[in-house]
């Protein structure tokens, strides 16, 4: 975020230096009289850094108040996750480093076009420079700015789709389990568990005859929360030589929870209302994963293992599923029948996900006045929730993205609508001597599409150079491939033209007869 937002400052600076450039060009002949009565360069020098420090300190201004005002934003678009805002903040050291900021771009971007103006002014009074030497210099300072511009542009439109691709990508993962129709309910009972199994069992009982529900089923920690997990290593009996996993990942489950989000059971059977009602039975499923990579001979099903002492039967086998994140394959993982005070009830129902919701609420609710109910959510708005720092990192990426393309299009439009006042007493001579405005308009065009078209060249570049270092970040998504790139290109062709279109008009209505006595 802060590269690209980087990218965006350095499109906006190319427009600060454009506006600083063009107004050198335009208060060329003003700032020689200047000279002339008697105003030494250095006080012209700082005059023009005053008005370029002034800039700054506006746009400085301007961007805390958008920051706070994007902090609200964000607010409101991760209302779940405050811990994520709150790290957000304007205090001293914000204001510091823009102030400081604001300094450097005035130093960077005031300076030197403020000196060069004091220069060329000295120089248009004591040696009669040639002005069409010094014009054709600011018109290539004029491209170089907007070809960076526009690459830039292009570097962060094809990044932003990257991102965009790699978030779409992991909302349609594969996850092992079906999202769909689920709820999630987090629940705390802080009594003994004499007391606390059959307050649960009552509930999951009301809810299993409650119409509209079609599988309940408890779970320690509900996938994607990030809650808390369990690691244990175990020996598998029976094998020469004795296998030893690592520490793998592990769950305590109860009801028909399998059921309940839709993880297909591969091979044996579930738990039974025993089995996870009480502690004497030492029974345990796997997942595929597991089967495949700690027991090759195939027969897991009736295996014996031994864990933290306790040899336990191995009776069934689920598929293996993402339960630490989207966006991390799913690993080795193991299950055990129990019943905890703090669980997670999971609940698929048959109708809208909003109505299973405030049955489920409503049911924990009235079943004792000791529950506590922290929130109850779809498990769809779970998974969107734990990639939230990649979701906003690609609307803001989007956001950066679309604002310097707005940038490019103003610097290109002011580019060309500069080059066409200069141009004025040319395309009056044009147009005199028989030429249609359509072919002044084509000049004018063609100018700003030539400045795009090497932008775009040095965007591909740069999106390539920039690629190894992107790909860390984006998930089953290429950095920069064929048809981001050809997007980003025409969007930028499509916005150059564009800008061009107005200067271009307003070059070819000129009345050749005003502009020629004009300049005369």
């Amino acid at each position: 975020l802060l590269a690209f937002a980087a990218l965006v400052f350095l499109v906006a600076c190319g427009n600060l230096a454009t506006l600083l450039l063009a107004r050198a060009v335009s208060q060329r002949e003003e700032v020689a009289i200047r000279v002339a009565l008697g105003a030494r360069p250095a006080v012209l020098a700082r005059t023009f850094v005053t008005e370029a420090f002034l800039l700054s300190a506006a746009g400085a201004a301007l961007g805390l108040l958008i920051t706070a005002a994007g902090r609200m934003t964000l607010a409101r678009l991760a209302p779940r996750h405050d811990a994520l805002v709150e790290r957000i903040s304007i205090d001293w050291t914000t204001v510091l480093f823009v102030s400081t900021l604001a300094v450097v771009v005035t130093l960077i971007f005031g300076v030197v076009p403020g000196w060069r103006r004091a220069r060329a002014a000295v120089a248009d009074v004591s040696h009669a420079s040639s002005t069409r030497t010094t014009s054709r210099g600011h018109q290539r300072s004029f491209r170089v700015l907007v070809i960076a511009q526009v690459a830039l542009s292009l570097a962060l439109v094809v990044g932003g789709f990257g991102l965009r691709d790699s978030f779409h990508r992991i909302m349609s993962v594969e996850a092992g389990y079906d999202m769909r129709d689920v709820v999630a309910a987090d629940m705390l009972l802080f009594v003994p568990m004499t007391e606390a199994v059959p307050i649960i069992d009552r509930v999951v009982t009301t809810l299993q005859n409650t119409p509209g529900v079609t599988a309940v089923g408890l779970v320690h920690s509900t996938p994607l929360t990030g809650k808390w997990t369990f690691q244990d290593s175990f020996e598998v009996l029976g094998t020469t030589p004795a296998v030893t996993t690592p520490p793998i990942s592990g769950g305590f489950v109860a009801y028909d929870y399998f059921a309940a989000m839709g993880v297909p059971i591969v091979a044996g059977r579930s738990f039974t209302r025993t089995e996870f009602s009480t502690s004497r039975q030492r029974v345990m499923i796997i997942n595929d994963i597991a089967a495949r990579r700690f027991f090759p001979g195939g027969d897991v099903v009736g295996s014996r293992i031994r864990m933290n002492g306790s040899v336990h039967e191995i009776i069934g086998v689920v598929k293996g599923t993402r339960d630490a994140r989207l966006d991390a394959a799913p690993e080795p993982q193991w299950y055990q029948p129990a019943m905890l005070g703090s669980s997670q009830i999971i609940v698929r129902g048959s109708g809208p996900t909003a109505a299973t919701t405030e049955l489920v609420e409503r049911v924990l609710r009235e079943s004792d006045s000791r529950m506590i109910v922290e929130e109850v959510n779809a498990l769809e708005t779970i998974a969107s929730e734990s990639v939230i720092e990649r979701r906003l990192a690609a609307q803001l990426v989007s956001a950066f993205a679309i604002t310097a393309v707005v940038l490019a299009g103003i610097g290109l439009y002011g580019v060309v609508n500069f080059g066409a006042m200069q141009r004025q007493r040319e395309f009056g001579i044009r147009l005199a001597v028989g030429a249609t405005p359509m072919a002044i308009v084509r000049i004018i065009i063609r100018q700003g599409l030539s400045m795009a078209a090497a932008g775009i060249a040095l965007g591909v570049i740069l999106s390539l150079a920039g690629a190894d270092a992107l790909q860390s970040l984006l998930f089953e998504a290429r950095a920069a491939d064929l048809s981001t790139v050809s997007f980003a290109a025409g969007a930028l062709i499509l916005t150059a033209a564009l800008a061009c279109v107005r200067p271009g008009w307003r070059a070819a209505s000129v009345d050749p007869a005003i502009t020629l006595r004009w300049r005369d």
